[in-house]
């Protein structure tokens, strides 16, 4: 790089005018040069040395903004100040004016940052974050601090690694600075959404640590290209994904009603939690009798097991909602929640493997199948007790005495909501069922829906896999058309394909004959699917 720009080789300039002159002089020429024509390797490097100059350049201003400031130019030409004077003179606007004289006053205050800036070391944008960040500190340790930034800085440091260093020195010299500085920027959250001419609206905001974080976790998770089609830029794509984050939150039912109705909260309960509770294991050992006393009672009238367990597990017809939860429930926190709301309780459990693993074993040994050497007629017996069985079988035997452990805990009459019912408090130990409440006008029916979703599995533009559930049902041919509400004229599209691309962009899909779906854009492409879809009924179930 010192090949191609060695400021010893330029003669130095007599005076601050032609300094100015020759920096203009060579901006001219820049500007009519042929750039585009000059090898790759000769722009970086040009790039580069661009780099260094910018950090001269805010340099050099700060020093005449500051020397013009120090000598109050602005009253020679009747300006009240100097950001007045820089707005009417060099027509700025007003807050880039101000600006301009903040930055000199802020490389004013920060001498070590201005020297590495004048020295092209560390680049305009850097020296910036430095001074923000030495500005945390107390003001007997700045100066340290920012020595340290610059040194690390000019050595080559990242911005993670200044990030990383700034945070050590901040707690080593400010021990309870992270707590005022939380304090502050929680006091100072804020969202603002104006409405704008049509419905568009500006939305601003500060967001705290963790708010900025779930909103860059949700935004960067869906603001992803969709395909060839998708040219969207990148502020298009999380404007979007804003939009569907939003979107999934309506149509997950998850939102308090609105209009005075009391919301209402989704209480998630361990099941492990419950049999830990004072009285938990009586009530078990309660429940275990009168279970064994209940499959007894159906053996002696000769019901099968399969029917024994199968009528437990939801006998009024009803099966409670799978609900996200709130986390584990404690005495203050069911007090809180039972204020003025509405609770839903559900009874989550995990599947304990080695529990698992010692029912199936057990039964295995008590029924000949677990391969024990103790049979009383010996080897030569020709029974099953001398050979296991098999991997593959010992699997598909643990996989069915787990759905039975689930069909006997779960439902009205299961142990969780034994223990629920009879350990806690209300309103905890309510019924876990879901009030009606009146039904939605739906666009299309509910078990429609589950089938196109079932059928489809995922978005069917082509080439697409967003998961169906988190898709929208959409006519084929518009119900405005007179479309019908049929199996066969709708189709599971992501929120980009469906809202977008078709309804705003005019692309249309076709379900072909064969399963597979063609997507055709105004402009003449089009896109073909590479098959049908691998689950669900077949296409022709309508």
């Amino acid at each position: 790089m010192s090949g191609l720009f060695d400021p010893s080789a330029v003669p130095a300039p007599s005076g601050a005018a032609e300094a100015l002159a020759l920096i203009e002089a060579g901006l001219d020429f820049l500007n009519g040069a042929d750039l585009p024509a000059l090898p790759v390797i000769t722009l970086a490097e040009s790039l580069q040395t661009w780099s260094r100059l910018t950090a001269k350049r805010a340099a050099a201003e700060a020093c005449l903004v500051g020397a013009f400031d120090a000598v109050d130019g602005a009253s020679a030409d009747a300006q009240s100040s100097t950001s007045a004077w820089l707005a009417f003179f060099t027509r700025s606007t007003a807050p880039a004016s101000r600006g301009i004289l903040a930055g000199a006053r802020r490389l004013r205050r920060h001498p070590q940052v201005a020297k590495a800036l004048a020295g092209g070391s560390i680049s305009e944008s850097y020296g910036r974050w430095i001074c923000d960040s030495v500005a945390k500190f107390e003001p007997q340790d700045r100066e340290e601090v920012e020595k340290i930034l610059v040194d690390a800085a000019i050595g080559g440091a990242l911005l993670e690694d200044l990030l990383a260093l700034v945070v050590r020195m901040y707690r080593l010299l400010c021990p309870n600075g992270q707590e005022r500085d939380e304090e502050r920027i929680n006091a100072e959250r804020r969202v603002t959404l104006g409405k704008t001419f049509g419905g568009a609206g500006r939305l601003n905001g500060d967001l705290t640590a963790h708010a900025t974080a779930l909103t860059e976790t949700v935004i960067e998770s869906l603001a992803v290209k969709r395909g060839p089609e998708d040219n969207r830029t990148k502020p298009q794509r999380r404007h979007d994904a804003l939009m569907e984050a939003f979107q999934r939150l309506v149509d997950s039912d998850l939102l308090p009603a609105r209009g005075g109705a009391k919301p209402q909260v989704k209480v998630e309960m361990n099941l492990a939690d419950l049999r830990s509770l004072p009285g938990g294991p009586q009530a078990e050992a309660d429940w275990i009798r009168a279970k064994a006393a209940e499959l007894a009672r159906g053996r002696l009238a000769g019901r099968t097991a399969e029917e024994l367990l199968g009528a437990q597990s939801h006998a009024d017809g009803t099966r409670a909602p799978l609900l996200a939860g709130v986390g584990a429930v404690s005495q203050v926190l069911a007090g809180a929640l039972g204020c003025d709301s509405l609770l839903a309780p559900t009874v989550v459990g995990s599947v304990g493997r080695d529990a698992l693993a010692a029912m199936t074993d057990r039964w295995a040994r008590e029924h000949g199948l677990a391969g024990r050497g103790d049979c009383a007629a010996g080897a030569g017996c020709g029974c099953d007790c001398h050979h296991p069985m098999s991997p593959e079988t010992h699997q598909r035997l643990q996989e069915s005495m787990l759905r039975w452990a689930v069909e006997v805990l779960s439902g009205p009459g299961g142990l969780a909501s034994y223990l629920r019912t009879g350990i806690l408090d209300r309103p905890l130990s309510g019924p876990s069922i879901v009030l009606d409440a009146g039904e939605d006008a739906r666009t299309v029916p509910a078990g429609l829906e589950r089938t196109v979703r079932r059928r489809d599995g995922r978005c069917r533009w082509p080439g697409c896999e967003h998961p169906a559930e988190l898709s929208q049902v959409h006519h084929i041919l518009p119900r405005s058309e007179g479309g019908p509400t049929t199996l066969s004229n709708l189709l599971v599209l992501c929120l980009f394909h469906h809202l977008i691309a078709v309804h705003s962009w005019g692309w249309t899909v076709t379900l072909n004959p064969d399963g597979t779906v063609t997507a055709a854009a105004p402009d003449g492409r089009v896109l073909h699917d590479q098959g049908p879809p691998a689950t669900g009924p077949p296409l022709w179930a309508a």
